[in-house]
Formats: C-alpha cells, structure tokens, sequence
C-alpha cells in the first residue's frame, strides 16, 4: 500500500479489502464504486456490532468522495460504544489502542504488536477492554487542536482506575501539519520511527535484523 502497510498485515481475521465497493449516498443511490478497507467493530466479548468502510482511490488515497469512511447501520440490540476493530490478538495479556485503523495497522507493521482501532476520537476514548488485558499501548494522535490527545488522556485515565498498567506513545508533528499519527511516521520514517517499548522491544528487533 501506498502508506507502508503490506497486504499480509491488513489481511488479519477483521480486516479485508474490497476491490469495487459501492458507495451509496442517501437518496441517490450508487453513486461510484471504489477499492476499500473493511473492518469489523466487535464488543467487549469479541461479537461483531458492524462494519466500518474506508473508501480508497486505486492508488490507495482517499476516494474523492464526501464521506469516505462510514460505518455501516447496526441493530438496535447492539452498542456501537465501547466498540473496536481487533487486529490481531493480544499476547501475554498485552495490546496496542489507537484511534485511526491505518494507525493500528501502522504499529503492526513496525513493531509486530496486536493493535485495535476504535475508528474515531470519541470511540476511542470509550473503548472498553476485556479483563484479561492487563498492559495498554495506547498510540496516540497528534493534532493541533489536540482532541486526539485529549481522547487518548481520559482513555488513560480510565484504563488506570481499572487497575491496568498503560503506556502512552504520541509522535512528533511536524510544524507544518495539522495533524499527525504513527501511520504518518511509517510512511515518512519507516519501523526506525517506532520507539522501543519493553515487553516488545525484542519482537521489534528482530523484525529490523
């Protein structure tokens, strides 16, 4: 992919890409079918809630579209809240969070580390987490109007009280962008751009030689 994401990290069990999907706009109809990136938001107990959709141009840019990441409708028996995209499963009761699935899948990339996305700030600072996952990365965003930060630090917060052990890994945006995420830092910098981070430095290792 253009972003630095190989097909083998994005191909995990809730993650898949769609060649030409359509895209609907309320009361038009299909308007245009793109490639895009399917991702499954399940619950606290792993039960899938909906599908969230990223709509790409070929090249792997966002499709010129109005809304080209939406989340499907999901049934009123579900909560959407609290709800995240598990990419890959958590080791030795150790996982990544972030907000954006590009990022999740950046940190999976670089660093072998299961990441789950939460698709959006607000969700991301709902995220609920099952007990058996006792350490948090959470990697988070850097925007000028910081609500990505202020999302991740009630996160934090939370995951604290509910006596789980969190570490917080925000990336150094440069002056001139308005935001800036762990997806950016691979793109731009490569894996190197990771930072190490104890329980899985050695995994990073020897993923770079």
């Amino acid at each position: 992919m253009r972003r630095g994401i190989s097909a083998a990290t994005i191909n995990s069990t809730r993650c898949r890409c769609h060649p030409n999907l359509a895209y609907f706009v309320k009361g038009q109809g299909v308007v245009g079918k793109f490639p895009a990136l399917l991702s499954l938001l399940c619950d606290q107990q792993g039960q899938a809630v909906t599908l969230h959709r990223t709509y790409l141009t070929p090249k792997g840019f966002k499709a010129p579209v109005e809304h080209p990441k939406k989340t499907m409708p999901y049934p009123s028996c579900k909560k959407l809240t609290g709800a995240l995209v598990r990419l890959g499963q958590p080791e030795n009761g150790t996982i990544g969070l972030a907000e954006g699935i590009e990022t999740a899948l950046a940190v999976q990339e670089a660093t072998g580390q299961a990441c789950w996305a939460a698709t959006s700030a607000a969700l991301l600072e709902t995220a609920v987490l099952p007990q058996s996952i006792r350490r948090v990365v959470v990697w988070a965003d850097n925007d000028r109007l910081k609500a990505g930060q202020k999302a991740a630090l009630r996160l934090v917060e939370r995951l604290i009280r509910e006596g789980r052990k969190v570490k917080v890994q925000i990336p150094d945006r440069p002056a001139e962008q308005k935001s800036w995420d762990w997806n950016d830092v691979l793109a731009t910098q490569g894996p190197g751009g990771f930072p190490e981070l104890g329980w899985f430095s050695r995994m990073k290792k020897l993923l770079l030689g």
